[in-house]
């Protein structure tokens, strides 16, 4: 700590170090849910029969699970081998963030800094849904899931059943989506989010729901103002970046109409997501714009009232 109480530099380089480590797993984990939630789709799409069972080609041995023959959807989206790779990925992420969250104290306590603690209501709600599946019988209660303030996924009494829309979420709310994610010790390993093909995007139909939604303060390194964005994410990974009028601020933004509607309601403000999809999908396609770091990302559209 300096003379002045402002952290040292070493500290806020160490902090910096804690910040891109955790991020850093959390998108490993991610990217290992992905891998294999992909095998799994393949699995079903495949030519295979149900009856064929599949195991690693280093076994000579398998289980055979005979409630497959009566109850097939245990492989299908939202079933019970699904559910235990996103469950495998939640505890992952816990584990990550419990280590965060240790890591951190340990080094504002030597630094014996004023600074506030970083804010990690979207870590608790996590571990919150986490309780209700471990102790709840994977259904939402209202002492746990039911006080989630950010990750607002299920209502009271109804069963967690997670998909890619929730984690899409979370990342969103992490500030972590769409970024090249560098760990501290490497910075030749890292963890991307890539295009596989932008000209696809403009024929999808119906057009992707939004499912999430975060406020930023967009700050201009060059004159010091800022400006608030809303940073909305689609089920397709589609990440579409808005930026008010100088001096509005957006205060609560909600997705409404099934992630169809965009509404500001402090400003009287409301737009159509699948409107603010085109024009991010024609921005990205058009201009071959990547984002900052080559993520999903769209330009920054301005949104008026």
């Amino acid at each position: 700590m300096t003379e002045e109480g402002i952290p040292s530099d070493n500290f806020e380089q160490r902090l910096g170090n804690v910040y891109k480590d955790f991020y850093y797993g959390v998108a490993k984990a991610t990217f290992s849910l992905v891998q294999v939630l992909a095998g799994l789709e393949r699995l079903l799409d495949s030519k295979t029969s149900r009856n064929v069972l599949i195991r690693p080609s280093y076994l000579d041995v398998f289980l055979n699970d005979h409630a497959l023959e009566s109850e097939p959807d245990q492989l299908c989206r939202g079933g019970d081998v699904e559910q235990f790779a996103y469950r495998a990925w939640m505890v992952e992420v816990i584990a990550l963030a419990e280590k965060f969250r240790a890591e951190t104290r340990k080094l504002f306590r030597e630094e014996d800094s004023d600074s506030i603690l970083p804010e990690t209501s979207v870590l608790g709600d996590l571990n919150k849904m986490r309780n209700d599946i471990v102790h709840n019988k994977r259904i939402a209660s209202r002492e746990k899931t039911g006080k989630c303030e950010l990750l607002r996924w299920f209502d009271v009494g109804e069963a967690i059943v997670l998909d890619m829309r929730h984690v899409l979420d979370f990342l969103n709310h992490l500030g972590l989506y769409g970024y090249r994610i560098v760990p501290s010790s490497n910075p030749l390993r890292f963890v991307s989010f890539d295009w596989l093909e932008k000209d696809e995007l403009l024929n999808r139909s119906p057009t992707p729901r939004a499912i999430s939604v975060r406020v930023v303060v967009i700050r201009n390194n060059e004159s010091e103002d800022t400006r608030t964005g809303i940073v909305l994410v689609y089920e397709n990974g589609l990440l579409c970046p808005l930026y008010l009028e100088s001096g509005q601020e957006a205060g609560d933004v909600e997705l409404c109409d099934d992630g169809r509607l965009l509404a500001v309601p402090g400003l009287g403000l409301e737009r159509s997501t699948d409107d603010l999809y085109y024009h991010a999908v024609r921005g990205l396609v058009e201009n071959q714009y990547s984002g900052e770091f080559g993520g999903p990302f769209s330009p920054w559209y301005r949104i008026r009232r």
